[in-house]
């Protein structure tokens, strides 16, 4: 059996619409390819890279209590490979607004100080993962450029599309592209 903790539809609902309200905040409008160091920007907050890349998994976000609420950082090593780096980002901002409260929940995000990357199997990861894809790479978009991508024939003779274009547009690694292909029901067979 899979590790990956299924989600109801009725909260993977919920995380997409909460991705959806938070690109039109930050005046990302439909096909715009949202950019990690402008969107953190427009949400209070700023990305500072302190870490050797050696402690990835240590990223962290950071309340900082202001006269205006607060707003964050988010600490993270600066990885080479831009689409892991606005992986890691996007998914630290859906821990921002799911399990701390930003925006959301005052009484979290009053109680909050410093949130650590959870293990990768919790739900709390999922659910960051899960708001991660649907802000980088929104429903239709992703439909768009899907139309883009030629089918292709594996060495066993099954059709497979090339989703490099998906990866291209979006500035993402293959394994998210694919993962939220799957979400969204048009990869079944890989």
């Amino acid at each position: 059996m899979s590790t990956e903790i299924v989600m109801k539809a009725k909260v993977r609902r919920w995380i997409e619409e909460l991705a959806s309200r938070v690109r039109q905040f930050i005046g990302i409008n439909n096909f715009t390819v949202i950019d990690e160091v402008k969107a953190i920007e427009a949400l209070g907050g700023v990305i500072i890279y302190d870490m050797p890349i050696s402690e990835q998994k240590s990223a962290y976000i950071r309340h900082i209590a202001t006269d205006n609420e607060g707003s964050f950082e988010i600490h993270l090593p600066e990885l080479k490979e831009r689409s892991e780096r606005r992986w890691l980002i996007f998914r630290l901002l859906g821990h921002l607004f799911l399990d701390m409260g930003y925006e959301i929940d005052d009484d979290r995000w009053g109680a909050a100080d410093i949130f650590e990357l959870p293990d990768a199997n919790s739900i709390e990861s999922i659910e960051a993962c899960e708001f991660a894809r649907d802000i980088m790479m929104p429903r239709y978009d992703y439909f768009r450029i899907w139309k883009r991508c030629k089918v292709t024939e594996t060495i066993d003779g099954e059709e497979r599309r090339d989703i490099s274009p998906i990866m291209f547009h979006f500035a993402v690694p293959e394994h998210v592209a694919t993962a939220q292909g799957r979400r969204l029901g048009i990869i079944t067979d890989w």
